[in-house]
């Protein structure tokens, strides 16, 4: 299999070339939808047909040649401007369980303090960022791969980047925490049980997933691994906004994270 995926690896090389310098030719510079339409049609026979490490092989490590540059303007000089440290705050949790609610609840309340914020919310990303991405497996992950990297520069900016994400594979959460130093990756598992989440959902996605409407959903076609040691354990099933969202900031001011007094700078 090695040898067919270099293979293909460099067939594929081989045609980008090739379109790039016929379009020269002829002239008109890149032909973007021509070159985008066959990817797509390679990209839907490879993955649809079980090879999702040809696509791997032919992504990965694309950018060569290539050198961080370090600012001069630090992550801890923004913080410090600030008056808090930026994280991530990562929230997790079957659809419905009241994600992004909660999470733009926290927002408002760290507004209200004075701090920088920015949520990212799981629908919205699909509108642009993400809209190429559907739900498979191989998405999934790299709808979160995408999310961990936008979330990893914005706390460098010296923000405090709130995900509300179904994230239901424990790698991929993980790989996220990764991404940044110790301490700087909070995550947030909503709890709440499918039955909850079934009623609250207005939209009626689990009465059509299992149908079979909807495939690879959450909870009824696909799997959800619950966090094993998460930061914060949030009933969201059965406990007030309110109180979750006290929650969340009190164990913000013990992390010091943000100051005790909201009218304090925390350095």
């Amino acid at each position: 299999m090695s040898i067919y995926v270099n293979l293909f690896s460099t067939v594929l090389q081989m045609l980008t070339l090739f379109l790039f310098f016929h379009s020269l030719v002829n002239g008109r510079g890149m032909n973007y939808y021509m070159y985008n339409s066959i990817i797509k049609y390679l990209y839907k026979i490879f993955i649809e047909g079980n090879h999702p490490e040809i696509m791997e092989k032919i992504t990965k490590d694309k950018s060569t040649n290539v050198i961080w540059h370090r600012a001069t303007v630090t992550k801890e000089r923004r913080e410090r401007l600030n008056g808090h440290r930026s994280v991530i705050l990562w929230f997790t949790g079957l659809s419905g369980a009241g994600k992004s609610t909660l999470a733009h609840a926290v927002e408002e309340r760290l507004y209200q303090m004075g701090c920088r914020t920015f949520v990212f919310d799981g629908d919205n990303v699909r509108h642009g960022l993400n809209s190429n991405l559907g739900f498979s497996r191989e998405d999934r992950k790299e709808n979160i791969r995408r999310i961990g990297e936008m979330c990893k520069l914005f706390i460098e900016a010296g923000v405090i980047a709130l995900a509300a994400f179904i994230s239901p594979y424990r790698e991929d959460r993980a790989s996220v925490r990764r991404l940044v130093n110790d301490g700087d990756f909070i995550e947030i598992y909503c709890r709440c049980s499918i039955e909850i989440c079934e009623r609250r959902d207005v939209k009626g996605s689990y009465a059509r997933a299992r149908r079979g409407e909807i495939p690879e959903f959450t909870g009824v076609s696909a799997p959800y691994e619950v966090p094993e040691n998460p930061e914060l354990i949030m009933d969201t099933g059965d406990t007030p906004l309110e109180n979750c969202v006290d929650r969340i900031i009190e164990y913000l001011r013990e992390r010091k994270i943000i100051a005790e007094d909201r009218d304090r700078n925390l350095f």
